[in-house]
């Protein structure tokens, strides 16, 4: 029986590295299982697991949280994040959700304000719809746009391109390592690429 584990050894943003799209919503991660070439999620809540074949394509390294310098910084208009959306748009994605949902969204305009001791820009966004497998070219932007501020704004981030393996001396499970992640501007590099 081939097992593994995966998770990020310091990821500075959260004690859960991992999100994975779950009833039209990111959701947190809290242990990647891999058994017998069936991979299975637990989310943190401790109330869903998935599990499936083959590779999974909805799992990323967790959306930070944005910042002040962040709203000067980083986001401009074609950038893709991920909000917090109380939209009717987000909620009926999943019958009989009421919660606000987590979803991908690309900024269309930012309406800037002087930042003194927080931001109050508000941010337009155009959300995805039928988003797909993360990677794929088939994800189709809302026309339709919502304005959040930034404490509604996540980062997307993706992996340092070379994993580093535990070391090879022990004899214990091997558990695969990356020593920091990055921001990303588009979706379709947020993947997580699983490696055999």
């Amino acid at each position: 029986m081939k097992r593994k584990h995966l998770h990020q050894s310091k990821h500075p943003y959260n004690a859960h590295p991992f999100e994975a799209l779950y009833g039209g919503s990111w959701k947190s991660v809290e242990l990647i299982e891999i058994r017998d070439g069936a991979m299975t999620l637990h989310f943190a809540d401790s109330h869903h697991r998935i599990e499936e074949k083959g590779p999974f394509s909805n799992i990323r390294v967790k959306s930070r949280k944005s910042t002040l310098s962040d709203c000067t910084c980083f986001l401009r208009p074609g950038i893709d994040v991920c909000v917090l959306s109380f939209s009717e748009r987000a909620k009926s994605s999943e019958e009989g959700n009421s919660e606000p949902l987590w979803v991908d969204a690309r900024i269309n305009s930012i309406k800037r304000k002087p930042h003194e001791s927080q931001c109050s820009c508000q941010v337009f966004v155009n959300l995805y719809v039928n988003q797909g497998p993360l990677g794929s070219e088939r994800a189709t932007l809302s026309k339709e746009t919502e304005a959040v501020g930034i404490d509604r704004i996540s980062i997307l981030q993706k992996l340092d391109n070379d994993p580093c393996e535990a070391d090879n001396n022990r004899h214990e499970t091997q558990f695969y390592r990356w020593e920091f992640c990055e921001d990303c501007s588009l979706v379709q590099r947020s993947k997580l690429f699983l490696r055999s």
